[in-house]
């Protein structure tokens, strides 16, 4: 229910409270106008009050996880998907490009599912927060590096990358076709895979930084 609406149903409820104490107290009850009129409406004061203090109900669509949650988790994976595409404009590569492109159609897929059914959250919620992330970081510095592969130490940190990609295409698919049969997937058979990957962004970072200094 809208808060709009549910203040207007308060109001009319209030409201109701209120008269029918008024009517109670001056018709059937004898009570002066004035007291019954003062009466009538400290009850629907009361009423309104209580009914304000009322917490709402929260619906949860998934274990710990309410509609408005579940929201802002996809809103945050789509920003790092349009960081993720930007990554791929920035990229000359033709065969870096596909991947980047691969892994952008997966995680859109990855969405969709959260979407179609939001109980799936709770599987997904370490690889939007954590591994696409790292992902996007990764292709991004990748970028950076790739405007001045001048030196083979340089070259050979984007060679690893480029080797990367296919791991963490694979983690993708993974975590998609865990959706597909409802299934939660255990992501600890595919951390130390990726925890290669998240030290290559620490890497990929620190020499950026060096770059940004010459």
């Amino acid at each position: 229910m809208k808060e709009s609406t549910r203040l207007i149903v308060i109001g009319l409820v209030a409201g109701f409270a209120g008269g029918a104490a008024f009517a109670l107290l001056f018709f059937l009850v004898g009570l002066a106008l004035l007291w019954a009129v003062v009466s009538g409406v400290g009850v629907f004061l009361a009423s309104a009050y209580l009914s304000l203090r009322t917490p709402k109900r929260v619906y949860l669509v998934a274990d710990g996880y309410d509609k408005k949650a579940v929201e802002t988790i996809l809103t945050e994976g789509r920003k790092k998907l349009r960081e993720l595409d930007y990554c791929y404009v920035q990229v000359d590569n033709i065969e870096v490009k596909k991947k980047i492109s691969n892994l952008y159609d997966l995680a859109s897929q990855i969405f969709g599912e959260i979407e179609r059914d939001p109980k799936n959250i709770k599987n997904v919620r370490e690889f939007i927060t954590y591994y696409l992330d790292a992902t996007v970081n990764i292709m991004t510095n990748y970028g950076e590096l790739s405007k001045d592969a001048s030196t083979p130490e340089i070259k050979e940190i984007m060679a690893k990358v480029e080797g990367s990609l296919d791991t963490i295409k694979t983690a993708f698919e993974k975590q998609l076709a865990s959706l597909h049969v409802d299934d939660i997937w255990d992501m600890q058979a595919e951390v130390a895979l990726l925890e290669k990957t998240v030290k290559m962004k620490e890497l990929l970072e620190s020499k950026s930084k060096q770059i940004e200094k010459i």
